[in-house]
């Protein structure tokens, strides 16, 4: 079922294409091999929010302090940065993993040091990730991350994050393979001059709640909250 999740991946991502469009050949994705339970963090590498850059920081250095996998789209500016430098500050040779994916000109604009990424870790990268997927689109990055991942989170982000967050609603919908057993949690208040908003809700409403426990979705308050959540969902997938 890899060409039709490709397909609802296409024509989700409306940015593409004209007629005369073509899209580079597509890598072979690499063997999910890090020996650990990964969660794909799905935030913005762009939208500007203080509070949930420390809380995106937070989850990192927890994914990293509980030896979880990170995957997540080699950005390292915003949340999307503040992700990678709190799983950095703790990963280790015996705890952390992370698998990263961007595609060139995406990369080029949420990374301050493109190279970091597309090296990997190595003894004179030290800070690189452990597998990065060069994508040919947008969407290949996407399937990559559905891929590797056990579980996802999904911070308050930008028009990039909805995007993201649409897709992984549908292919839930759909009860999709590459959904199988695999929960969304979701971090859906933020605070917006002084008030607080459930920033997931429009999305939400259109999945009545018997059907939301059912697909595996989970709404969370607080980071801490959603780190809970992800403990339990580890140990209920014996990873």
């Amino acid at each position: 079922t890899a060409s039709e999740l490709k397909r609802i991946l296409e024509r989700t991502y409306q940015h593409r294409f004209s007629s005369t469009h073509s899209e580079p050949q597509s890598m072979p994705f690499p063997e999910e091999k890090s020996g650990r339970f990964n969660v794909a963090v799905f935030c913005s590498a762009g939208a500007r929010n203080d509070t949930l850059n420390q809380d995106a920081y937070h989850l990192g250095a927890f994914l990293g302090e509980h030896d979880f996998g990170l995957v997540f789209g080699a950005g390292d500016r915003e949340m999307m940065g503040s992700t990678y430098r709190g799983m950095l500050s703790k990963r280790t040779g015996q705890s952390g993993w992370i698998g990263a994916s961007s595609v060139d000109h995406i990369l080029e604009v949420e990374a301050d040091n493109p190279k970091q990424f597309k090296l990997g870790r190595t003894a004179n990268n030290p800070l690189g990730p452990d597998q990065y997927y060069n994508a040919a689109t947008i969407y290949d990055r996407m399937e990559y991350m559905i891929r590797t991942a056990h579980a996802f989170a999904v911070i308050p982000g930008g028009a990039g994050t909805l995007q993201e967050m649409a897709v992984l609603l549908l292919l839930k919908q759909q009860r999709h393979p590459s959904m199988q057993n695999k929960d969304i949690v979701l971090l859906n208040e933020i605070e917006i001059n002084g008030h607080k908003v459930a920033f997931y809700q429009p999305f939400l409403d259109m999945i009545p709640p018997n059907q939301r426990q059912q697909l595996g979705i989970h709404i969370c308050t607080s980071m801490d909250q959603l780190e809970q959540r992800l403990l339990q969902l580890r140990n209920t997938n014996n990873r």
